[in-house]
């Protein structure tokens, strides 16, 4: 039998490993090496590996560790944390053969900081099992270790073989009242928010296509990255109007590559809401929550008409063409909301001026390219029709694909003349040029096309391969219009696990977002809500009071059958009261322990009694072995069998088949006949 505190030393090593591996970013072989030797040494021989393994040579295996360490941090391991989680993992393997609490208890600081890093590493909902399952485990150890110095500081061993009955079921329960305990402290007790132990689950996510110059073709290679860049909610949902998110905005075209010629940007002042807005959000307007991941850029995303941003920025930027962002990147989640007026026009006063216009007008293809616009445009009259006509002939005339080769000196042309394949760079390109070519103010957007459902959280998910590109064409009716003139794209291969993904995403981001990211005003939020609940409470007791009041004024008029129910529930309550004195669940966390074998001190007493000495009532069974029995020839078989019968009665040790027979030959030396009679030669008491 496994003794059941090695067992449970080695289950929480086994949590402690397994929220490491969670984190994703732990070097795997180790992990490998650290679970082969969690189950190597569950069923060592600990006396046998001591003596086997010097004290030297146990501590030199530390000195290795923090070598390896160095040579971690210098060149294999990316951030400290991760430096740190390896050392734990070693660390924690020279200290799974304890022998002694002092070991058991390294341990347990060894594994504890093991969940601590992968607190600091873990972005999905699972490190939450993980944690649950450490809180019930570590119960479960601590208890084992008080067990086991207590009966140290004794000098007995009494913890070898398996516990004492019901010792889980306790640890169960303290357990759950130290989840309680957790859950109340961590909704009540003031957000600190240092970070010290934050590491970013992931590196930043590269983004392309927001820079301030980007060549035609950049968004492609991306189009295939699966990655969740972003979760979208609020004024959403499957089956209304598109959404697309603008990152950046460019007005110039070289020939291969597209510019922002006008980057500057003026800085936005909070208003009194704290709000980083434009103007007065107007009735009618859409809100939306963007729940960002780290990326490499200081873009925010936004749909067109975005009139406010509330967000925990230091400060919130603005160009002429209405992309945002902020000072520098984040390197961290962020979490901001977004207003949108609705498309009712250009604002007030804030028509397009003539001098930006021609930014939007400035022409770099070829006569080709020119004369395909008019011949796409001809017999159209009013410049949305002109612009309605050239989506319309792009997005029917040419196919959609990603398999385009890069650096072709003129891929406008290419696009429309030979290949006539590509995906939305290649067709907005397209189109903003074919629109300027007649006349028409266009600019091309790139950023993210929203269309990723999530059925369990109801949010959009936003990966990499959403990025997109579009046309925003200048209507003097309307302001700017988005057009996008890319035909649609084949479906995305998702596999059949693809409501489990969404469950699990729908997992992370509620961790993300409510463990993670519970701060401050969350807090508040809980409070009032609390203090609403204990005020709708206390009137709804009044108003219960006041109608029993009623009720009792007017019991004259109750007949007799709801006399007979309000008996019915006085005696309900009055069994209920019994059996809680009863207290039933008793049963439940009972300490049931193992009838102890212990017969053979009872034919230790027969025996010396058969040969003349008694054991007193009132004298203790180790007393009685080291004074009354010290005189005897059998002094040491005796005090053997006494330490035994400790062992076995006090500290509930199964004993094995050797030391059975051990006993039984103690007993035999002790039952043969002698000259030595006791009564002859015990001393004599005055």
């Amino acid at each position: 039998m496994i003794p059941a505190a090695r067992l449970a030393s080695h289950l929480m090593a086994a949590v402690g490993l397994a929220s490491l591996a969670a984190t994703g970013q732990i070097w795997m072989p180790l992990l490998a090496a650290g679970g082969v030797g969690l189950i190597a040494s569950l069923g060592m021989d600990v006396a046998r590996v001591r003596g086997a393994i010097p004290a030297p040579a146990a501590n030199g295996l530390i000195v290795v560790a923090l070598a390896f360490a160095a040579a971690d941090y210098l060149w294999l391991s990316p951030t400290l944390l991760q430096v740190g989680a390896h050392l734990l993992v070693i660390l924690m393997f020279t200290r799974l053969r304890h022998a002694d609490s002092r070991e058991y208890l390294q341990l347990v600081v060894i594994v504890f900081l093991q969940i601590l890093a992968s607190a600091g590493m873990t972005f999905p909902g699972a490190f939450a099992a993980g944690f649950v399952a450490y809180l019930v485990v570590i119960v479960w150890v601590l208890m084992h270790y008080h067990l086991m110095a207590e009966a140290e500081r004794s000098d007995a061993h009494v913890l070898t073989g398996a516990a004492p009955g019901g010792i889980g079921r306790w640890a169960l329960a303290a357990a759950a009242g130290a989840l309680l305990v957790t859950g109340i402290l961590f909704v009540f007790l003031p957000r600190m928010g240092f970070g010290l132990l934050v590491a970013s689950p992931q590196s930043d996510i590269r983004l392309s296509g927001f820079s301030p110059h980007v060549t035609l073709g950049a968004i492609g290679p991306v189009k295939r990255d699966p990655t969740v860049v972003m979760r979208v909610s609020g004024d959403v949902g499957p089956g209304r109007e598109p959404l697309y998110l603008r990152g950046a905005v460019f007005d110039a075209y070289d020939g291969r590559q597209w510019l922002n010629t006008a980057p500057v940007r003026r800085l936005i002042l909070p208003d009194a809401d704290g709000r980083f807005a434009l103007g007065r959000i107007p009735a009618g307007s859409t809100s939306y929550t963007v729940r960002l991941e780290p990326i490499d850029s200081a873009v925010l995303f936004a749909p067109a008409r975005t009139v406010a941003i509330d967000g925990p920025f230091p400060a919130v930027a603005v160009d002429d063409q209405e992309t945002f962002g902020v000072p520098y990147p984040a390197r961290a989640r962020i979490a901001y909301d977004v207003w949108q007026r609705p498309a009712a026009g250009p604002p007030p006063g804030q028509a397009e001026p003539s001098g930006r216009l021609a930014r939007h007008l400035s022409f770099d293809g070829s006569e080709a390219v020119a004369r395909l616009a008019r011949d796409t445009v001809a017999g159209a009259a009013s410049p949305g029709d002109r612009a309605r006509a050239v989506e319309r002939f792009l997005k029917t005339r040419y196919t959609y694909t990603l398999d385009v080769p890069g650096g072709e000196d003129q891929p406008i042309e290419e696009f429309l003349f030979r290949r006539r394949s590509g995906y939305c760079e290649h067709f907005a390109s397209a189109m903003v040029v074919m629109l300027r070519a007649i006349g028409v103010p266009a600019r091309l957007v790139t950023g993210f096309l929203v269309q990723e459902w999530n059925e369990f959280g109801g949010y959009f998910i936003v990966r990499q391969g959403d990025a997109h590109a579009w046309v925003e064409a200048y209507l003097a009716d309307v302001g700017w219009t988005r057009f996008d003139p890319t035909p649609p794209s084949p479906p995305a291969d998702r596999p059949w696990t693809g409501p489990v993904e969404h469950y699990l995403d729908h997992l992370r981001a509620g961790w993300d977002r409510y463990v993670v990211g519970f701060g401050l005003g969350d807090q508040n939020e809980a409070l009032q809500r609390l203090e609403t609940a204990w005020d709708a409470s206390r009137v709804g007791l009044a108003g219960a009071v006041a109608k029993g009041r009623t009720l009792w004024r007017s019991a004259g008029a109750i007949g007799p059958a709801a006399w007979l129910a309000i008996a019915a529930g006085l005696a309900g309550l009055i069994g209920l009261a019994a059996i809680a004195a009863r207290r039933p669940w008793r049963r439940f966390f009972a300490v049931r322990l193992p009838t102890p074998r212990i017969d053979f001190y009872a034919r230790l007493v027969e025996t010396l009694s058969r040969h003349g000495l008694a054991k007193p009532a009132g004298t203790t069974p180790w007393e009685f072995a080291t004074r009354d029995a010290a005189h005897l020839p059998w002094a040491d078989e005796i005090r053997t069998l006494t330490s035994y019968y400790y062992d076995v009665r006090y500290g509930r040790r199964t004993l094995g088949t050797a030391e059975r027979r051990a006993i039984d030959a103690a007993l035999s030396v002790i039952s043969r006949p002698t000259d030595k009679s006791p009564a002859r030669t015990r001393p004599r008491t005055r």
